[in-house]
C-alpha cells in the first residue's frame, strides 16, 4: 500500500509538470499566434500531449492491478489466519468436550458401581436378617421346648403313679376343649384342583379316654373323627418342610398327630414284603438298628430340628446329613442312627396322621404337652399291664445267621 501511494504521489506530481508544460505551451501557441505562427511545432506538441496522456493512463491501470493483487493477497493472508484462529479455537472445544465426557464417563462408572456395592450391601443385610430371624425362631422353638420339658417334669414330680413312676392320665386338666384346624388329606386337596389349601375348622375335645373332632361345638354335634388315646402314639411340632404350602406365620401354631387306626393285634411285621423276609443279616441288623424305621437319606434347607437331640437339621447352604423316617417322619442327624437308641418307629400300614392348626402358639403348645403327657402315660401303662407288648430293640434272631 505505501509503495502504492508513492507511486500516485509521483504521477500526480508528474501530472501537475505535465499540466504547467501546457500552460507554458499554450502561452507559447498564443504568443506565437500573435507573431509568427509555426504549425509543425504545435503538431508536435500536440502528439507529445497525447503521448504524455496515454502514458500517465498506462501507469494509472498497472497501479491499479498491482494494488488489485496486493488486495487479493493481504485478504487471503487475513483469511488463512482468521481460518487458522477458528481451527485451532475448535480444535480446543474438541479437546475440552473430550475431557468433559471422559469426566462423565468415569462419574457414571462410579456411580454405577456404588449403586451395584449398595446392591450388595443390602443383599448381605436381607441375607442376615432372615438368618437371625430363623435364628431367634429356632431360639424361640427351643425355648418352648425346654419350657414344656420343665412342665413335664415338674408334673412327673408332683404327679406320678407309685407303681410305675409314670403320671397318671387322671393327673392332667382334662377334658381339654378348643376351636382347632383341620388340614385336609392330599385325596381330597387333589380333588379340588386348588393351589389354596383351605382348613376345615373344627372342635377339638381331649378326655382320658378319646381325642374327638366335631364339626361344630354344640352338645349335639356329629363328630368328624374320634380317636381312641391308646391309638395315640406320636405329637409334635410342624417344620416348614412338613407342611410347605402353610404361611411361614402359621408353623409356630400348627402341630402333628400320628396314630393308628386299627388295633386288632396287627403287627408291623404282618405287612412286611418278601423282600424284608428273605434280606440278609445285614438289612436285619440295620432294621434292629433304626428301631423298625424306613429312613431315606435327605438335606433340609428350611428351619428343621432334629427330633432326637434337638439341634438344627437344615442350612440353607450346606446342611448337614441327615435321615427322615419314610413312614412316621421322624428326622434326625444321620449319625443317630448309628447308635440304636432312638425310638421305635410304631407306623403300619393302617396308622394315619393329622395336622392341626390351633388359634395361638400358646394354645397350640398347651395341645402339645397334654397330648404327649396322655401319649406317655397311657403308652406306659400299657406296656406294664402287658410286658408282651413291649417291642424289642435288639433281636437275637441274626445271631444263628
Amino acid at each position: 500500500m505505501e509503495l502504492k501511494e508513492q507511486q500516485m504521489v509521483n504521477m500526480c506530481e508528474r501530472e501537475r509538470d505535465l499540466e504547467t508544460q501546457i500552460q507554458e505551451l499554450g502561452r507559447k501557441i498564443k504568443e506565437y499566434e500573435g507573431g509568427t505562427s509555426d504549425a509543425a511545432y504545435i503538431n508536435k506538441l500536440e502528439a507529445a500531449l497525447k503521448t504524455e496522456k496515454l502514458h500517465k493512463q498506462s501507469l494509472i491501470q498497472k497501479v491499479e492491478e498491482l494494488a488489485a493483487i496486493r488486495l487479493k493477497e493481504s485478504n487471503k493472508k487475513s483469511k488463512g489466519a482468521k481460518d487458522n484462529v477458528i481451527g485451532k479455537r475448535e480444535r480446543e472445544i474438541m479437546r475440552e468436550n473430550d475431557i468433559l465426557k471422559e469426566q462423565i464417563k468415569n462419574l457414571y462408572n462410579e456411580k454405577e458401581k456404588l449403586i451395584s456395592d449398595m446392591a450388595h450391601q443390602i443383599r448381605e443385610v436381607t441375607n442376615q436378617a432372615d438368618y437371625y430371624r430363623n435364628e431367634v425362631r429356632e431360639l424361640n422353638d427351643v425355648i418352648n421346648d425346654l419350657e414344656r420339658s420343665g412342665k413335664n417334669i415338674e408334673h412327673r414330680r408332683h404327679g406320678t403313679d407309685p407303681h410305675n413312676g409314670i403320671g397318671s392320665p387322671f393327673d392332667l386338666p382334662l377334658p381339654h376343649e378348643g376351636w382347632l384346624a383341620l388340614k385336609p388329606d392330599k385325596a381330597r386337596v387333589k380333588t379340588k384342583k386348588t393351589k389354596d389349601m383351605q382348613w376345615i375348622n373344627v372342635f377339638g375335645l381331649l378326655t382320658s379316654h378319646a381325642f374327638t373332632l366335631f364339626n361344630d361345638d354344640k352338645q349335639n354335634a356329629v363328630p368328624h373323627v374320634i380317636i381312641d388315646v391308646i391309638k395315640l402314639f406320636h405329637v409334635r411340632k410342624v417344620t416348614e418342610a412338613d407342611v410347605r404350602s402353610a404361611d411361614p406365620n402359621m408353623l409356630p401354631k400348627i402341630f402333628h398327630l400320628l396314630y393308628d387306626d386299627d388295633l386288632s393285634g396287627t403287627s408291623g411285621s404282618r405287612h412286611a414284603s418278601s423282600t424284608d423276609l428273605s434280606s440278609d443279616s445285614h438289612s436285619m441288623h440295620r432294621d434292629e438298628q433304626w428301631n423298625r424305621h424306613e429312613f431315606q437319606d435327605l438335606t433340609f434347607h428350611m428351619t428343621t430340628h432334629c427330633d432326637h437331640c434337638h439341634k438344627k437339621l437344615s442350612d440353607m447352604i450346606r446342611p448337614p446329613p441327615a435321615y427322615e423316617c419314610k413312614k412316621c417322619h421322624f428326622k434326625i442327624h444321620k449319625e443317630h442312627a448309628k447308635t440304636g437308641d432312638i425310638p421305635v418307629c410304631r407306623i403300619t400300614a393302617v396308622s394315619k396322621e393329622l395336622f392341626l392348626m390351633a388359634s395361638s402358639e400358646s394354645e397350640c403348645m398347651q395341645w402339645i404337652s397334654l397330648l404327649s403327657r396322655l401319649i406317655e402315660s397311657r403308652s406306659a401303662s400299657a406296656v406294664s399291664r402287658n410286658p408282651s407288648r413291649r417291642i424289642p430293640i435288639h433281636s437275637h434272631s441274626h445271631s444263628s445267621s
